[in-house]
């Protein structure tokens, strides 16, 4: 028999006079290729850009998270794998981060309330439990803040002040001269130790992550007051740093850290 009645279903446009069976073929093809541009499986695989590895996000940890560490490591100037994914690092992290993003956004007012936010909290932590490295990466970040969007020099030098303070008293409390805070046994072998989720942290070798940030801040500093003209301070400040990490003694060949050297403009080597 046939089909009397004419049919439409989306393209498919079947009038009177066909077989009933090649309608029902008909409508079975179409549904059949319907299905396959719908779920893509007749769509070539995926190609990663020429040029542009993909990036695998860490285990447990979201993509923002992720983000803070790297930028946080790149501060403390440690590789972010070997950085713990504990609450400790995190919360550290992720404020500078998200100031970072504030002045981004052109809200510079808004990072430095984060940077006041974030010392305030350090600050209040017994000075024994002082986390150094997060404690200098925020003076570093804040003090730049002061000077480049400030333009506050005085702000900048009280920010500075208050981190040779507060490392000077927590090395003194840690057992270490603050005149050679390498200088106990302690110091020299190193300490490791772990964190929330079981892995050790980066803190091993003669010089552990604090004291190579504390001297990181006194870098700082001294350039700091190299630049308003402060030399005798500058020195001063440049001698202690490599009391806590030896490793950047070299800076004392600077021009600028010897006497009779030029002001902030003479970074040339003798």
């Amino acid at each position: 028999f046939t089909e009397t009645k004419k049919i439409n279903m989306g393209s498919l446009n079947i009038s009177r006079g066909l077989p009933a069976t090649i309608v029902l073929l008909s409508l079975f093809l179409l549904r059949i290729h319907n299905s396959k541009a719908f779920n893509g499986s007749n769509l070539p695989p995926a190609r990663t850009p020429r040029g542009k590895a993909q990036v695998q996000p860490y285990v447990g940890i979201n993509g923002r998270s992720h983000a803070a560490l790297g930028y946080y490591s790149s501060i403390i100037k440690v590789p972010t794998e070997s950085l713990s994914f504990d609450k400790k690092h995190l919360d550290a992290a992720r404020p500078l981060h998200l100031a970072r993003k504030a002045i981004g956004d052109n809200r510079s007012h808004q990072a430095e309330k984060i940077y006041a936010a974030q010392l305030e909290k350090l600050k209040s932590a017994p000075l024994e439990a002082m986390d150094i490295p997060a404690f200098a990466a925020t003076t570093l970040l804040m003090a730049l803040h002061h000077q480049r969007h400030n333009k506050d020099t005085r702000k900048a030098r009280a920010v500075f002040n208050y981190f040779f303070k507060v490392a000077n008293d927590y090395y003194v409390a840690d057992g270490r001269s603050a005149h050679s805070p390498q200088s106990t046994s302690h110091a020299s072998a190193g300490h490791a130790h772990t964190h929330d989720d079981g892995s050790e942290c980066f803190c091993m070798g003669s010089v552990d992550c604090g004291e190579k940030c504390t001297a990181r801040v006194l870098q700082a500093f001294a350039l700091f007051e190299s630049k308003n003209s402060l030399m005798p301070k500058s020195r001063f400040l440049i001698r202690r740093a490599v009391e806590y990490d030896p490793s950047v003694a070299s800076l004392l060949r600077w021009k600028i850290f010897q006497e009779g050297g030029a002001g902030a403009s003479g970074l040339a080597t003798a």
